[in-house]
């Protein structure tokens, strides 16, 4: 997945989502869209 798809995806999920950590968030992506990002990634 390119770089800015990818960044997308993920703000889109942060604004319809209230996470409070980073570990939520990729959690959220894997258990959703089957995504595995690593913590850096997402920050």
């Amino acid at each position: 997945m390119k770089k800015e798809k990818r960044l997308n995806l993920i703000l889109t999920v942060i604004q319809q989502n209230q996470f409070n950590k980073k570990q939520q968030i990729v959690d959220y992506m894997a258990r959703h869209f089957g995504v595995y990002y690593s913590l850096t990634t997402i920050s």
